[in-house]
């Protein structure tokens, strides 16, 4: 995450990727960070967002199980604290957003399994709220469902780039293109990769819990992975797909919205797979109307 245009720009000429400055600045998308604070919870004002700790509900909420299994409460988010930055304009600017997860098995979850997970979205942030203690479970084989450590939230503008070198204008490490014909800048491709790994490792410490801006990929894009699943693509025997395939992939993958995700770490306890990340979206038409629980996670690991 990079704090302004100016600091993303010092960082391209430090790490000699000034030929493709022009392609990375058009990569770019602004999102949110959440930074933690671990806390008391007795201390904390009910409401607050904050991941892990009891979730602040309001009257009658029904906490959804998986089979004998409660959920795990990850996260609360107080709309009018996210609504201040230029990123979450496409959030209602009041209200409240929950986040549940399966996280006791952590068995693999597709586009077809919404049980392993649950988005609520309440209208209004002036409500009765109730601190609910976390149902618990011993797990049985697997890890016990309880509580996390509590942490509260501080929200960061910021600029992201793609994971990816290629989505922001670098040829392909094992490509031939050369970019400039300057003697100089003549330099091989695999380098030019590692220059954009090195900008992106700087400016992306673990743990990594976001919203908007570009998710960290572990595996495949989270979005191409929805459109993938929901229509049952596949690819040919050398493991790529059609031109016309791409174009359709490409076109539905327009109609989502990345939202947030919610990465492995200790502080709160939390392991997905081998070290792996939560990545929640949303179909844009689903977004417009407000219908939070269209959201699907993707569940990637290393």
């Amino acid at each position: 995450m990079f704090p302004d245009l100016e600091t993303l720009k010092q960082q391209i000429h430090l790490h000699l990727l000034d030929a493709y400055e022009q392609s990375i600045l058009a990569a770019v998308r602004p999102g949110i960070q959440m930074r933690l604070t671990p806390v008391n919870e007795d201390e904390l004002p009910l409401g607050t967002s904050k991941l892990g700790g009891n979730p602040d509900l309001p009257p009658g909420f029904q906490w959804k199980y998986k089979d004998e299994k409660p959920l795990t409460f990850i996260g609360q988010f107080r709309l009018s604290e996210l609504a201040v930055h230029e990123a979450a304009s496409v959030l209602p600017p009041h209200g409240m957003l929950y986040y549940f997860y399966e996280a006791s098995e952590q068995q693999w979850i597709d586009y077809q399994n919404p049980e392993f997970w649950q988005v609520v979205f309440l209208e209004t942030e002036d409500i009765p709220y109730t601190r609910v203690t976390h149902p618990s479970h011993d797990g049985g084989d697997y890890s016990p469902v309880e509580a996390r450590p509590a942490h509260c939230i501080h929200f960061t503008s910021g600029l992201w780039l793609p994971f990816e070198h290629t989505d922001a204008g670098l040829p392909h490490w094992a490509s031939g293109e050369v970019k400039s014909d300057n003697p100089s800048e003549r330099l091989d491709n695999w380098t030019m990769y590692r220059r954009y790994n090195g900008l992106l490792d700087r400016r992306n410490p673990e743990p990594r819990h976001h919203f908007f801006g570009h998710p960290w990929t572990l595996q495949d894009d989270c979005l191409w992975g929805i459109v993938i699943d929901k229509y049952q693509i596949k690819p040919n025997k050398s493991y790529a797909y059609a031109p016309e395939q791409t174009s359709f992939i490409k076109a539905e993958v327009y109609k989502w919205q990345f939202l947030f995700q919610i990465d492995t770490d200790k502080r709160l306890d939390f392991m997905w797979g081998d070290c792996g990340t939560l990545y929640i979206c949303i179909p844009k038409e689903s977004l417009a109307a407000r219908r939070f629980e269209d959201c699907v996670t993707v569940a990637e690991c290393l």
